[in-house]
């Protein structure tokens, strides 16, 4: 599986690309379920980034969400050298998003990203570190078993070959030796997902107090960005801390879910977020993603 791929639109059209980066799934597959993103007169070229996890056997996910959006950056380089672009993303692909803006104005870029789209993401500033495997474990296999069947890949989900246990699973995604094929495997996905659920889990708790982005001001994020931002707040998951269920609440009781940026319209939806990507909401979704590009100068 590419980990960067074409999605619709005309590769070679004028208009400012978009790159919309996974979720926690590592998967970049819900993306291609949008039915046209442009209108008639434009043909807006639109790219989706899954983990290289799914492309390489010897890939290692980066520690740090920081790490994390300097690579995918680099790689949206090689499809695009040069801005503008727009970034978005679903969840932890919105947080990526809003970190690549911030590095491209760290880099006085700034105006390479003509566009934030965050599909109902938090800036995971201040987010509280997993103190104790036994917090975190529960939370990832939930969000597995949540997932897994929302990637198009319901028909792997209690293979034997899946289904097997933690220790065994993380010794098959060991680096393999130069003389190995270094392709991925269907067979491999789910439980590569399941690692790279861990691995996101915790780069995103370790973001911790440190600015994630800058304050809004002269040295801020200076593009539009759009939050699609869910008003339906679902059951936290099982194992959840009272602590982190304060912070998850606190962000989602927040109007902007702690972005910073002055450019920033809110788009309220009357959704769970594990909802949307369904298959009955996915008309609605397009439509609103496809108005707010159309608003995109470029």
């Amino acid at each position: 599986m590419d980990s960067i791929f074409h999605i619709q639109g005309d590769q070679s059209s004028s208009l400012t690309p978009v790159f919309l980066i996974h979720a926690i799934s590592g998967f970049g597959l819900p993306y291609l379920n949008f039915g046209a993103l442009s209108t008639a007169r434009q043909s807006r070229p639109v790219y989706g980034l899954s983990s290289p996890i799914y492309e390489k056997r010897n890939y290692i996910p980066p520690r740090s969400l920081e790490k994390m959006a300097k690579e995918y950056l680099d790689r949206i380089r090689t499809v695009r050298p040069t801005g503008p672009y727009i970034i978005g993303g679903w969840s932890l692909g919105g947080m990526l998003a809003g970190k690549i803006a911030a590095i491209l104005t760290a880099e006085g870029k700034g105006n390479e990203c003509a566009h934030l789209l965050l599909i109902d993401a938090i800036n995971p500033q201040g987010c509280p570190a997993y103190e104790d495997p036994k917090e975190r474990d529960p939370i990832a296999e939930w969000m597995f078993k949540t997932y897994a069947p929302q990637m198009g890949l319901r028909a792997l989900v209690g293979s034997p070959k899946i289904e097997m246990e933690q220790d065994v699973m993380f010794r098959a995604l060991d680096p393999v030796s130069e003389d190995e094929d270094d392709e991925v495997d269907i067979m491999e996905y789910l439980p590569r997902m399941r690692k790279y659920i861990y691995n996101s889990l915790d780069i995103v708790a370790g973001a911790g107090p440190t600015q994630f982005v800058p304050e809004a001001g002269p040295d801020g994020i200076q593009c539009t960005a759009t939050l699609i931002k869910a008003t339906i707040l679902g059951d936290h998951p099982p194992g959840t801390s009272d602590r982190r269920k304060w912070g998850v609440e606190y962000r989602f009781n927040q109007e902007t879910s702690g972005w910073p940026m002055e450019k920033l319209k809110v788009i309220k939806v009357d959704r769970q977020h594990d909802h949307f990507f369904d298959a009955d909401f996915m008309e609605e979704m397009t439509r609103m993603i496809r108005e707010d590009l159309a608003q995109v100068d470029g």
